[in-house]
């Protein structure tokens, strides 16, 4: 009888013990994915940071030879009207 009862009480902890082991896998695999998950994450703001970026300096790029160009405009009827 204490066998069997030594014997049940193993097969309890045993399954404690795979039961701690499997909780700790399963955190483990969470941590894994959320890490993973932060990364792409952190990758795709990344990417629309220099994205916007570049949208920024094109435009400013745009404006700017826009308003030479305008400038260079305004000088020739400047020119042409004044002299």
């Amino acid at each position: 009888m204490a066998k069997q009862l030594d014997a049940g009480g193993g097969d309890g902890d045993s399954r404690s013990s795979r039961d701690a082991k499997a909780a700790e896998e399963a955190d483990a695999e969470i941590r894994k994915v959320i890490s993973e998950a932060r990364a792409e994450l952190k990758e795709l703001g990344d990417a629309a940071i220099e994205k916007a970026n570049r949208a920024e300096n094109d435009i400013h790029a745009r404006w700017k030879n826009r308003i030479k160009i305008q400038q260079s405009e305004a000088k020739a009827a400047d020119t042409e009207l004044f002299g």
